[in-house]
């Protein structure tokens, strides 16, 4: 998927927006948004067994009537970048990311932030697994452990400040980051990216 949005979809099962098994290839995201989808559980994306890739892209404002409202990985590799991740919900638990099974989330330059469930914040749950991250910001304090502890430059427990979804140019709607963010200059380029989500024209690095 490229520079798409997928919006409004609603799953009886898991997946609001995308389903994603071993059986379904490598998947990448990159410069697309994926929000107000509804599951019972994993509001936007479930990916179980196989190999998914998001980049310069935004999950927002998902929610799943059960458990997780982002994204759910059991057994699963996935490789997040450059992305924002914010304002999903569950009605129940895990209402951001949930890492299950002998799975890898590898998050780097990624705000995770505003994801909610029964118990309050709820951006990051690790049961099984491990969890890398790298110069990324969660609005969350998460607990010692969820994320491998030898990786550094993340930021813990602030609030990023993102504006609300809108057109900020490009053919995807955004989270902008407001004057005094600190999240700005504040994140890392690995892919050598060289435009924003809103594509050509928005240059990853000024």
């Amino acid at each position: 998927l490229s520079f798409v949005t997928v919006s409004g979809n609603n799953a009886t099962g898991e997946g609001g927006a995308l389903f994603h098994n071993a059986n379904s290839g490598w998947l990448t995201i990159e410069s697309s948004t994926l929000s107000g989808n509804t599951a019972s559980k994993a509001g936007a994306i479930y990916s179980i067994g196989w190999n998914l890739i998001i980049r310069n892209s935004t999950i927002s404002c998902n929610h799943a009537t059960d458990s997780v409202g982002a994204i759910k990985l059991e057994f699963a590799y996935a490789s997040i970048s450059n992305s924002t991740i914010t304002g999903n919900s569950a009605t129940f638990s895990q209402g951001g990311l949930l890492l299950s099974g002998s799975g890898e989330l590898n998050l780097a330059s990624t705000i995770v932030a505003g994801n909610t469930d029964t118990t309050g914040a709820s951006d990051l749950v690790r049961f099984a697994g491990t969890v890398n991250a790298s110069d990324s910001l969660f609005q969350q304090a998460l607990a010692p452990g969820v994320i491998n502890g030898a990786d550094t430059a993340n930021m813990l427990g602030v609030n990023p400040m993102l504006g609300a979804m809108s057109d900020n140019g490009g053919p995807t709607d955004t989270h902008a980051l407001p004057m005094g963010s600190p999240a700005i200059d504040a994140g890392a380029n690995p892919l050598a990216l060289s435009d924003d989500q809103r594509g050509p024209g928005f240059v990853r690095v000024f």
